[in-house]
């Protein structure tokens, strides 16, 4: 989405709110001066597909027609000449930059000045290092590469010198500001090397003409690289320009945790054999992707048997190439034939990112597709817009590709602006021996979910896998999530999704994640990969489990298995997923009548889960055992005294206590036996969370003393004392909704009155000035008014990701009477001073 500021001047916010929420990009654009604060302040209301903000900033020149005088220190003041202009960055862009929402994780910042049009700026960089210094702890990647100054000390004047003096010393110190939080970084300052954090993860260098810097300041901005650098893009810097003889010191200052080196827009097959065969020979030990794309034109020199020999120098440790732009594919068949046998057998991924076909055509690219080698079984057309061509065309130069070819890579090909017919006749041709095929950074959350449902249906019954990661989907509400679900093929068994981006509640349904959801099992810290067939995941796997551990399977056996299905878990994780599943399931609906050989099993089950726990395990699973069949004393004592010393919590979810009188009767007995050791007890899944304050009280009084905490739903645990208190509401409450109908309306309506119109003077007035989420909940309400959020469920997944401190305050009990209220358990505030003496007594 692209924002002209300038447009906006005389509206108000809401105006501004209602364009955000039309978006469909994850990307927005604002541009112009940023000089009217209602735009900066509308940006803590972005929608939550939007997870790159850029700022084209468009700068506001002053021409210094007449001499003045100019304060660059304390005790320097000059005289600024006339005939020039001079440049600031508006102070809104700090406050743009800090009110950006958690969802957004990428800031680019635009900045083009031209000296010849405004000759001689003083450009003050202040606002911009506030602005650097502004980012918030969930940006990870920050953009600075278009951000050019081409100021140059071109006189000798005392002025010119103490104003490119000042200007390098905030550039520096704008450098330094960057956080530590910020892992991934693009510049087009070289020298910037000097003063950034050595926690990169990803760093871009690109149009700097880095290699033309002498020898000296090269081999010294290279030993500031951060030492545990995994990407490093060095794209469009000249390469070809750096002397041979240099090679060797300079890129064994590359750190060895390299793993993707960008060399591509250098221009290498314009030096000479030698020095590409010396560059290659010195390139990190552990490089695995190697992008040499764009490198032509070839030297007269440069013939194929020189082409060749320099191939073969590509390290062993390389896995990935991209050999695009580079006019490869419109060699003769025989010529490339020789090029594919000359590559590393270790080579098992090639690129092709070529945004056009150059002088071949669509016939002759499916026939020199055919001839890829047998060991390269990934296929990546990454950011090659299909060469141009209409998806179908692009298609059926697929037909031939070789049987080896088992992964496809369509990722950065903009297929998020084409039509539902384009997708289709491009997925519907895909070889049937493709079993899987990556879609990533495609913006797909363009589509309405019906119409990428149909897209997908398109693709062929033979495909396994597909990887629609980094497509915006994290930004969905759990209904949009579960509808994006229902949109995959029945066929496709795996779906990659964002890493650390996704888990799975107690129930097993795969969510986003939520800030404050209980960590669970099935939390994984890898890609997450998504099987269909698992409706109920957590359930079912448990139900296997029982299966596996019947026909003996070693733990070697079942982490290969859980491999499978969580992208190669930890050792660690892996245990927890083994240590905490259960053998055998008993159904929380008990009998009519509860026998001996019932309550056997309910102990065999149990039993058999405590056996199971390994050594550094501190949480026993007993959910779905079927305790609401245990009525005898010894047996629960029996079962208790089972339990190791170092468990610490104990889960009793999905028991049944509330199936009837009689189960819950058995509750107060199997809660007052628990071990001293247990600090915290689960109980979720029975419903216990609807239960009154007064009712919550009765049942936490059969707790012995030493349970600190407790679980009534997939939120993190809570005091005793808290969890009554969150129940305990004022009657306005009631009154607030009684006319409203609609749940989110009331909802609104509860939100509203928590920020007091967000009114500061209204908040005093009734002795809440110090509310810590009004802001937090203002943007929640402009949402609501601005057509953003149009359900409760999304409004309650916005909700759970606030970072609540105090659980007993105004906010939780609000968000507790949203949750958890019913026509029963409702009581008013005035009328529960027995609960309140309750609540102390726990």
């Amino acid at each position: 989405m692209y924002i002209k500021l300038s447009e906006y001047e005389a509206q108000p916010e809401s105006e501004l709110l209602k364009q955000y929420a039309q978006t469909t990009s994850s990307e927005l654009t604002l541009s112009g001066n940023f000089r009217n604060p209602t735009v900066t302040a509308s940006l803590s209301s972005l929608p939550r597909a939007i997870s790159q903000v850029v700022f084209d900033y468009e700068g506001s020149y002053e021409a210094i027609l007449s001499a003045q005088l100019l304060s660059l220190d304390y005790d320097i003041q000059l005289e600024l000449p006339t005939g020039f202009y001079s440049a600031d960055i508006n102070e809104n862009l700090v406050y743009g930059v800090a009110n950006l929402p958690e969802t957004v994780k990428s800031v680019v910042i635009k900045f083009n000045h031209n000296n010849s049009t405004f000759p001689l700026q003083r450009f003050n960089l202040e606002n911009l290092i506030k602005a650097i210094q502004a980012l918030q702890p969930h940006i990870e990647h920050l953009d600075l590469s278009n951000f050019y100054l081409d100021f140059r000390l071109e006189n000798e004047d005392e002025f010119y010198k103490q104003l490119y003096k000042t200007y390098l010393e905030q550039k520096e110190q704008l450098f330094a500001s960057i956080p530590e939080t910020v892992r991934s970084l693009s510049l087009s300052w070289p020298s910037a090397l000097h003063f950034l954090h050595k926690k990169l993860d990803a760093l871009t260098l690109t149009h700097t003409n880095l290699f033309n810097l002498p020898a000296e300041d090269l081999l010294e901005l290279f030993d500031g690289l951060a030492p545990n650098l995994k990407h490093f893009n060095l794209s469009d810097n000249q390469l070809n320009r750096l002397p041979q003889a240099l090679i060797p010191a300079l890129f064994v200052k590359l750190p060895s945790t390299l793993e993707t080196l960008d060399l591509s827009r250098n221009g290498l097959w314009q030096t000479s054999p030698n020095f590409i065969i010396t560059l290659f020979r010195h390139l990190p030990p552990n490089l695995e992707i190697l992008n040499l794309g764009f490198n032509g034109p070839y030297a007269a020199h440069f013939n194929l048997n020189a082409l060749l020999a320099c191939l073969k120098e590509i390290p062993a440790s390389v896995k990935e190439l991209d050999l695009g732009g580079n006019g490869l594919l419109a060699l003769n068949p025989d010529n490339l034939k020789l090029v594919f046998s000359a590559l590393p057998k270790t080579v098992t991924r090639l690129t092709f990112s070529d945004k056009t076909l150059t002088g071949m055509s669509a016939v002759q690219l499916k026939e020199q597709l055919s001839l890829l080698p047998p060991q390269v079984d990934s296929l990546s057309f990454k950011g090659s817009r299909l060469f141009g061509l209409p998806p179908a065309v692009f298609a059926s130069c697929l037909s031939n590709l070789p049987t080896t070819i088992t992964t496809l890579d369509l990722s950065e090909t903009e297929l998020g602006g084409r039509s539902v017919d384009e997708l289709k006749a491009l997925f519907a041709n895909i070889p049937a021996h493709v079993q899987k095929i990556k879609l990533n950074h495609n913006q797909l959350i363009k589509l309405e979910l019906a119409q990428l449902r149909s897209a997908l249906s398109a693709l062929p019954q033979t495909l396994q896998a597909i990887d629609i990661a980094d497509n915006g989907f994290d930004s969905l509400y759990t209904e949009q999530f579960e509808q994006l679900s229902a949109s995959l093929p029945e066929s496709v068994k795996r779906v990659s999704l964002d890493t650390k981006k996704f888990g799975f509640r107690s129930d097993g349904t795969l969510v986003p994640y939520s800030r404050n959801r209980l960590p669970t099992l099935f939390k994984p810290a890898t890609e997450v990969i998504h099987q269909k067939e698992f409706a109920r995941l957590r359930v079912v796997l448990m139900q296997w489990l029982e299966l596996a551990l019947a026909n003996n399977l070693n733990n070697d056996v079942l982490f290969i298995l859980f491999g499978y299905l969580f992208n190669n878990p930890s050792v660690s994780e892996f245990g927890r997923l083994i240590n905490q599943l259960s053998v055998k399931l008993i159904s929380s609906t008990p009998p009519d009548e509860i026998t001996e050989f019932d309550e056997e099993a309910v102990m065999e089950a149990a039993l058999q889960r405590i056996e199971l726990l390994a050594e550094d395990t501190f949480h026993l699973d007993l959910g779905h055992c079927g305790l609401n069949r245990l009525e005898n004393e010894v047996k629960i004592r029996a079962l208790f005294k089972a339990i190791p010393a170092k468990v610490t919590s104990i889960s009793l979810r999905h028991n049944g206590f509330q199936f009837s009188q009689e189960t819950m009767a058995r509750l107060p007995e199997l809660l007052s036996r628990l071990p001293k050791n247990i600090h915290l007890v689960d109980l979720s899944g029975h419903g216990f969370e609807s239960l009154s304050a007064q009712a919550l009280t009765t049942l936490f009084s059969h707790l012995p003393s030493w349970v600190e905490k407790i679980s009534l739903t997939d939120e993190k645990p809570l005091s005793l004392k808290e969890q009554v208190a969150r129940r305990i509401w004022p009657a306005r409450y009631q009154k607030l909704i009684a006319r409203c109908d609609d749940d989110l309306i009331k909802a609104y309506c509860i939100l509203k009155d928590y920020t007091k119109d967000n009114s500061g003077f209204k908040r005093f007035l009734h002795g809440h000035f110090n509310r810590h989420y009004c802001p937090d909940i203002t943007t929640l309400v402009k949402k609501i008014e601005s057509g953003m959020i149009t359900t409760l469920s999304q409004l309650t997944f916005e909700l759970e990701q606030l970072p609540l401190q105090n659980v007993a305050g105004s906010l939780s009990r609000r968000l507790a009477f949203l949750s958890y209220r019913t026509d029963e358990n409702f009581a008013f505030e005035e009328d529960n001073e027995k609960c309140r003496l309750g609540v102390c007594a726990i």
